[in-house]
């Protein structure tokens, strides 16, 4: 079985959630259609809108990505850069689209709230962050700090927080800037040879009030590495799917909150 299959008990309940959503049901009068499809069958299908895996190739790499506010303040217009030889893809992926949900399904104001993404890539958890109004640092390598800029300066107007800093930051090294009350990053467990420089950068920006909020996708390679490391400064927790927004998860993205272990010295 593939990481893109589904188990066959899901096949099963997206296949009787399509005979329900669409209406074509034809067992005839004396049959009656058969019961509704667990609740994930409908979740799955609902993703359908918004994973992007199910774009196209344009659309996922090249088009401007469009994030609208549930607050009714308009989007947030994020530009993407395909991969090419001038540096890094720069895109929107599933994980930061189910945690930038996640901040807004919370109801919360983040007025106040000193926030920064780790490999923002486009920015859009952050962005996403400072349009609730927390005081937002995006960080990345400094070949993706012009697309960070662009997508910063594009999006002032929906940042309540003020306009997001863009700062170049390689896991390993420090920030002037420490103490942060959250710091959220996706899709950062690719490389096994990286954990302990992302974990060392986690533990220098956190303090003991900190949240720090993780996602990723299926690209988690080095997840484990990265936990058996983090266990020693950090209390883990894998966010049940309750906490996510109830549209924008799915099920090849997780999300763990992580607070730093009362007693340890950051």
């Amino acid at each position: 079985v593939s990481e893109y299959d589904l188990p066959s008990a899901d096949v099963d309940s997206v296949a009787l959630e399509l005979f329900h959503t669409l209406g074509i049901w034809q067992g005839g009068a004396a049959s009656a259609p058969p019961q509704r499809a667990a609740p994930s069958a409908g979740l799955f299908l609902s993703s359908f809108e918004w994973k992007r895996e199910f774009k196209t190739d344009k659309e996922r790499y090249e088009l401007p990505y469009s994030f609208e506010l549930t607050d009714g303040r308009g989007c947030l217009e994020l530009a993407q850069t395909p991969f090419g030889p001038e540096g890094f893809a720069s895109t929107v992926w599933d994980s930061s689209i189910v945690l930038a949900r996640m901040l807004e399904h919370r109801g919360e104001s983040l007025l106040g709230c000193r926030c920064i993404e780790l490999g923002a890539g486009c920015g859009l958890v952050g962005l996403a962050a400072a349009a609730l109004g927390a005081n937002v640092v995006l960080t990345d390598l400094p070949v993706n700090l012009r697309l960070l800029r662009a997508n910063a300066r594009a999006n002032a107007k929906a940042s309540l927080g003020g306009v997001p800093r863009v700062q170049p930051l390689a896991w390993g090294e420090r920030l002037l800037d420490e103490g942060f009350d959250m710091v959220v990053a996706t899709d950062v467990f690719y490389a096994r040879e990286a954990m302990p420089a992302l974990l060392e950068t986690l533990v220098a920006l956190a303090g003991p009030r900190t949240s720090v909020l993780l996602a990723a996708g299926r690209n988690r390679h080095a997840a484990d590495d990265f936990f058996a490391l983090a266990r020693i400064n950090f209390e883990i927790e894998q966010l049940d799917r309750e906490a996510l927004h109830p549209i924008y998860q799915c099920g090849d993205v997780d999300v763990w909150s992580l607070r730093v272990k009362l007693g340890r010295s950051t």
